[in-house]
């Protein structure tokens, strides 16, 4: 069996739980005797540099900015069509992402796709070029041989807003990964702190309802927050920052997975306040350290989280607050949180997520093959 990923996600995404996934599953076929190779062409992604069977050139270094950009889109716009001509019919091309095009499946490879959320078909105001984002998903769902989908959620989304056959959509659930944290725990000899993960600046996100109920008198005044991930802040964030009163409690923090491993293994919490998401894999992250979660009961967060989170309304800034407070204050509470946490995670193995799709793949590669 020969499967090749397209290099639309790695173009543009340099951490994240979308590459974090196709990189794990690729791992897991290869350790399976499939013939799997990441396609990465001209990509930012920091996952995947040095991995076996990954093929590209790591541009995240070169000047350009939107030059670069416009540079790798029709780069990997060429990767891809040159992928799909060396492939054949019981081959399987796995689209990272949804590229413009859909390539046409006579005498060609299965095509296949994951959907991740359906976050532009819900908040299209919040999330930037909703509109083209959903159309090409809409495609690659039509036109693909099969769809995954990392919740069950999102599936449920798929079939009421898209049409889709159920029987067209497995659900294949994130895994999370043992990682030691390494280095320092950042903020160690400042205090205690809080963290956040993920793009600030996408409004499904909520960031600005955590600053805001960081300045509530519920939480603590020397409660610090750390943002990690989702790039250095903006001006428009050091300017709400001010506004609050907050810009000395909040910290901006990147690195890989044992940095982030570090951050919440010496947190009081993480806070992840989203409004929806697909999945919400920094929750199980959070719980693998024995960090206590904070979140929303929205989307497929309950179905990651069940009963090892405490939920508090996204909308409400106190409601937020008074979460962080109960985590903070009471002690029974946040042990639970823990434990149950902990036992939590063991239901999540990227191993399990490998052997789902796997099964996929070759019920897909035997019809191809029966002529089906």
């Amino acid at each position: 069996m020969k499967v090749r990923f397209t290099p639309d996600v790695f173009r543009f995404q340099r951490f994240g739980g979308v590459s974090r996934y196709f990189l794990e599953l690729h791992r897991g076929l290869r350790v399976s005797g499939v013939d799997s190779s990441i396609v990465a062409g001209l990509h930012i992604n920091d996952l995947v540099g040095g991995e076996p069977g990954v093929a590209g050139v790591d541009v995240g270094g070169w000047p350009g900015g939107r030059a670069r950009q416009g540079v790798t889109k029709v780069v990997d716009a060429a990767v891809n069509e040159a992928l799909v001509h060396r492939l054949g019919p019981g081959d399987l091309l796995h689209a990272s992402w949804y590229p413009p095009r859909v390539p046409r499946r006579s005498a060609g490879p299965i095509l296949v796709t994951t959907v991740f959320d359906m976050i532009p078909e819900r908040f299209p105001d919040l999330v930037p070029r909703a509109v083209i984002t959903s159309e090409r998903k809409r495609r690659w769902c039509e036109e693909a041989a099969h769809v995954f989908a990392i919740s069950d959620d999102t599936k449920s989304d798929l079939v009421d807003r898209f049409g889709l056959d159920p029987g067209k959509i497995t659900v294949t659930h994130l895994g999370v990964r043992s990682v030691a944290p390494g280095g320092a725990r950042p903020e160690q000899h400042l205090g205690p702190y809080v963290v956040y993960v993920g793009d600030r600046n996408a409004g499904y996100k909520n960031a600005a309802r955590l600053v805001e109920a960081l300045t509530l008198p519920a939480v603590p005044a020397e409660l610090r927050l750390i943002c990690f991930g989702g790039g250095p802040a903006t001006e428009a964030e050091l300017d709400l920052l001010r506004r609050f009163g907050l810009r000395d409690r909040v910290s901006f923090v990147s690195g890989d997975d044992a940095c982030l491993a570090a951050c919440l293994a010496g947190a009081e919490m993480l806070v992840y306040p989203s409004l929806y998401e697909g999945f919400g894999l920094p929750i199980l992250e959070a719980m693998q350290q024995r960090c206590p979660v904070v979140t929303a009961r929205v989307g497929a967060i309950p179905e990651v989280a069940a009963d090892a989170a405490l939920y508090a309304d996204p909308y409400d800034v106190e409601s937020i607050a008074d979460a962080i407070a109960q985590v903070l204050t009471d002690d029974a509470r946040r042990r639970g949180l823990v434990e149950r946490g902990v036992r939590r995670v063991d239901g999540f193995r990227w191993d399990t997520t490998v052997q789902s799709t796997l099964e996929r793949y070759r019920s897909l590669v035997g019809g191809t093959r029966d002529g089906g």
